[in-house]
């Protein structure tokens, strides 16, 4: 899938550690179901890939996987949908 870049920080060159692909791969293994969108985008100084994923139950969620490592930080049904 494509990656979109929210925003950068100037203080760093945004150089993500793991590729989307496999932040995708991690997410998908976490939530069962299609990732509709992946962002690279950074929080407090954290460089994050933000997905939206849909469920095979089709339920809405969210997703964050940290750029450095792949690890899931966060995957949840998006109450806002």
């Amino acid at each position: 899938g494509s990656v979109l870049l929210l925003r950068q920080e100037s203080a760093f060159r945004v150089t993500p550690s793991v590729p989307a692909a496999d932040a995708e791969k991690a997410a998908l293994k976490t939530i069962d179901g299609e990732i509709i969108y992946t962002i690279l985008d950074t929080d407090d100084g954290k460089l994050l890939y933000e997905l939206d994923l849909l469920s095979k139950d089709n339920k809405l969620y969210v997703g964050t996987i940290y750029a450095v490592t792949g690890a899931v930080l966060k995957a949840e049904i998006n109450d806002s949908a």
